[in-house]
């Protein structure tokens, strides 16, 4: 059965995504993706 991802949060290392069921909805789990490389903000 085919599922959805959908992002939960945007964390300081990755981001927290929910994966769900397309033919009923129900959640199956979550996988935090962490970034490879360090992001910085640059601030003019």
């Amino acid at each position: 059965m085919p599922v959805r991802s959908r992002l939960l949060l945007v964390l300081p290392d990755g981001e927290l995504h929910e994966y769900r069921c397309t033919g009923c909805g129900a959640s199956l789990g979550t996988k935090t993706i962490r970034e490879s490389r360090q992001s910085r903000i640059i601030m003019p």
